[in-house]
């Protein structure tokens, strides 16, 4: 028998693993540039977007403002901003 608990919570699995697949390979990107170990790479990426779909479901962020948040909070958990800032430079 579905609930509404189960509906809603089917929905944000589906919202989540939307904004995974669309973000999570150019977030994963910057963290590998940073050459930090695997584990603590790993650790960011999850920690993110667990994080990241909290908020969105609070309806604390938008979609349009999704990787923003991503990346500020890669450098909360970690990613040293100078990666980010390699980034700006080449361009």
């Amino acid at each position: 028998m579905l609930t509404r608990s189960s509906v809603v919570f089917d929905e944000n699995q589906k919202r989540f693993i939307s904004l995974y697949d669309r973000y999570s390979p150019s977030l994963w990107g910057l963290i590998l540039m940073a050459n930090l170990p695997q584990f603590q790479s790993e650790t960011i990426l999850l920690n993110v977007f667990t994080i990241a779909l909290k908020q969105l479901n609070q309806n604390q962020i938008t979609e349009k403002q999704f990787f923003a948040t991503l990346l500020k909070l890669a450098c909360k958990e970690g990613l040293p901003l100078a990666c980010l800032q390699s980034v700006w430079d080449k361009q």
